[in-house]
């Protein structure tokens, strides 16, 4: 990757200060933003998939050295379950013989997770030494969208693909701008031409599934007077508020038996669905989501009467994210078999005319032959068919009629070896809502004599009305290519609300380039868009002197 170096520009700017910018000379930011992308290339060839982050602070430190600029890690370690990773669909590991392989993963209870965070700190160019200090911060972990069998997520670069003119994707994976494209504009600030006052870019680990990093934040590390968040993703929005979340768990041991020799396993598979963010594409009317297509096919077997008795399932890969695929193995009586089948394509061809943009869609139901396979009983197989109709899913209510206010989603369901495990998000702008949330997902675990545990973290809230926004607003005003924003808020967790615990006056905004498609394989990075973030960002750090006015 080639980075760019200082120029005589940079030190005319620094010479001067903001007097160029008095003067009416516009700043060439294409510079700016051209460099963030080629950052974001080099970022995209380090493995960061979310628990695995480590590799991503030893490039950042790095690049802090090189450039000569004061650096700090911060680390900590949290535990998880073992089972986040995407089901392998392998059903001979529900035999009662099975024996484990070479390379298959160890039953633990719980793993230790190690999660780093650097902040990296930017003198200010000469003639700004007054200004306030901004602080940039992004998240260094992303999703693992994608197929585990092709790519490994925690060691294998995400490949760039560039054959669309004016976006960046991914060959077969998520392409990760959520959150590095955030990154790369933070980094990109040490070698623009931009004047500024002090900035620090503030890193952090594992927002994707813990909020680990962001919760281990200190005081020293907000050393500053406002905070830019980047992990945004319309160009066309001020965010200046962001959903709370419950991070749900339901889960159960069940026991296991074998199968009758009339019995016949069947698999039921999606693949190829677009898949997205469960909070920003929960309403997208337009995304077949696969969990409860895969459990309404089961239920409808139920009640044709057919016996139904689950093997093993693997429906999704993230709580907080709409699944691409998923597989799930049943049990049935062999001479119903068919009749099966006919629910299936039945309901199939209705999933494919109701969801017509879900034009990679593939539906798959057949038969395996393996020996001595054990699965749960009927009526537990059922408990859980019952027990996920009960879970809240989807959007509860509105703000507006147009904002999603509060909403839920079950974004991933695992059952392996008798174990059940339901993973669910919940969003709400609205502490109560978290907190009724929390309290359903109680009283249904108490129905069916589950266990639970939920994780709740407050919506972050500042003034729409702040000297931050109104700012940034200006910035807007003065692009090159005329947007008018959104100061809104959205239907999404950010760091901010974390932040907001620790420095409560700490003037917040969230900013980004378009990315579409986020959390899936189809996500979609629009370059225009990263210039025109590049010059708003670089407008409010020329102007952080305004934030003093009316603070």
């Amino acid at each position: 990757m080639e980075v760019l170096k200082g120029n005589s520009l940079k030190e005319e700017n620094n010479e001067g200060g903001l007097e160029s910018l008095n003067m009416g000379n516009r700043l060439d930011y294409t510079r700016f933003s051209l460099q963030a992308i080629e950052l974001f290339k080099g970022i995209s060839g380090v493995a960061r998939v979310s628990g695995y982050t480590e590799k991503i602070v030893n490039f950042l430190k790095d690049f802090a050295d090189s450039h000569n600029l004061q650096s700090k890690i911060r680390h900590t370690s949290y535990t998880t379950d073992p089972d986040l990773t995407v089901d392998d669909g392998d059903i001979e590991k529900e035999r009662k013989d099975y024996t484990p392989r070479d390379g298959d993963q160890p039953q633990k209870n719980k793993e230790s997770i190690d999660a780093y965070n650097i902040w990296i700190d930017i003198e200010p160019t000469k003639g700004c030494e007054h200004f306030p200090k901004v602080i940039l911060q992004a998240h260094t972990d992303m999703v693992d969208a994608g197929d585990p069998a092709k790519h490994d997520f925690k060691k294998d670069p995400i490949e760039i693909d560039e054959s669309e003119e004016g976006v960046l994707k991914a060959k077969g994976t998520t392409l990760g701008a959520d959150d590095g494209i955030g990154m790369a504009l933070m980094l990109a600030v040490t070698t623009s031409d931009i004047p500024h006052g002090p900035v620090r870019l503030l890193f952090t680990a594992d927002e994707e599934t813990s909020f680990a990093g962001a919760e281990m934040v200190t005081a020293e590390d907000l050393e500053g007077e406002c905070l830019i968040n980047l992990d945004s993703e319309d160009v066309d929005e001020i965010c200046y508020s962001s959903a709370g979340s419950l991070n749900a768990v339901i889960s159960q041991t069940f026991d296991r038996y074998p199968l009758s020799p009339d019995d016949t396993i069947c698999k039921l598979s999606l693949s190829g669905l677009k898949g997205g963010h469960s909070g920003v594409d929960i309403d997208n009317e337009d995304l077949m989501h696969g969990n409860r297509t895969i459990f309404e096919i089961v239920r409808e077997m139920q009640d044709q009467g057919i016996p139904v008795r689950l093997c093993r399932m693997g429906l999704g890969s993230r709580k907080n994210a709409i699944p691409n695929a998923g597989v799930a193995f049943v049990a049935i009586p062999s001479f119903r078999v068919d009749e099966a089948k006919a629910i299936f394509d039945e309901i199939m061809a209705q999933k494919k005319v109701q969801f017509d943009k879900e034009v990679d869609m593939k539906a798959s139901f057949s038969q395996e032959s393996v020996d001595d396979v054990i699965a749960i009983s009927e009526g537990d197989s059922k408990k859980i068919v019952d027990l996920y109709f009960e879970l809240p899913h989807g959007v509860k209510n509105r703000v507006n009629d147009e904002l999603v206010e509060t909403s839920a989603y079950a974004g991933r369901i695992s059952l392996k070896e008798g174990k059940l495990r339901m993973e669910s998000c919940a969003r709400s702008c609205m502490c109560q809502e978290i907190l009724d949330y929390d309290e359903l997902y109680r009283c249904i675990k108490d129905k069916y004599g589950f266990q639970y545990t939920g994780k709740p973290s407050v919506p972050w809230e500042s003034d729409p009305e702040s000297s931050l926004v109104k700012l940034t607003e200006r910035a807007y005003e003065n692009l090159e290519n005329k947007i008018t924003p959104k100061v809104k808020s959205i239907h999404a967790g950010l760091e901010c609300s974390c932040f907001l615990n620790i420095k409560p006056d700490l003037l917040m905004i969230s900013l980004g380039p378009t990315i579409k498609g986020v959390h899936s394989v189809h996500e979609k990075l629009y370059l225009s868009t990263v210039k025109d973030c590049a010059e708003v960002l670089g407008y409010i750090l020329a102007h952080a002197d305004e934030l003093k006015k009316d603070n």
